[in-house]
């Protein structure tokens, strides 16, 4: 079975922004750097769908482009079985600046 890793990535502290995406061999324990997905935002916080075919990120900021309101995002994207790659399904405003957590409860899992 295949097994892909992400890492959320910040453009703080000399950083640079992005979900870095590996491929984990668990009979040898080792992950492989794949490619870096969405290279424009930083993210904090993630969690994915107990179906594993949803991957959801809290964008950490203050202020996103196009909210007037001080709102950081949550971020949705679609996993490929495949090759692990993402396609972005939804982004939502939080209305709170730095959103640093996110969780699925079971009745709204999204699948």
């Amino acid at each position: 079975m295949k097994y892909f890793l992400y890492l959320s990535l910040w453009d703080e502290h000399n950083g640079a922004p992005g979900i870095a995406l590996f491929e984990l061999d668990s009979e040898k324990g080792k992950a492989q750097f794949i490619r870096k997905e969405d290279e424009r935002t930083s993210f904090g916080d993630s969690c994915i769908s107990r179906s594993r075919n949803l991957l959801y990120l809290c964008n950490e900021t203050e202020r996103v482009r196009g909210c007037k309101a001080e709102s950081g995002s949550i971020c949705i994207f679609r996993i490929d079985p495949q090759d692990g790659s993402l396609s972005e399904v939804s982004r939502v405003y939080t209305y709170c600046p730095n959103p640093c957590y996110i969780d699925i409860f079971e009745e709204g899992d999204g699948d």
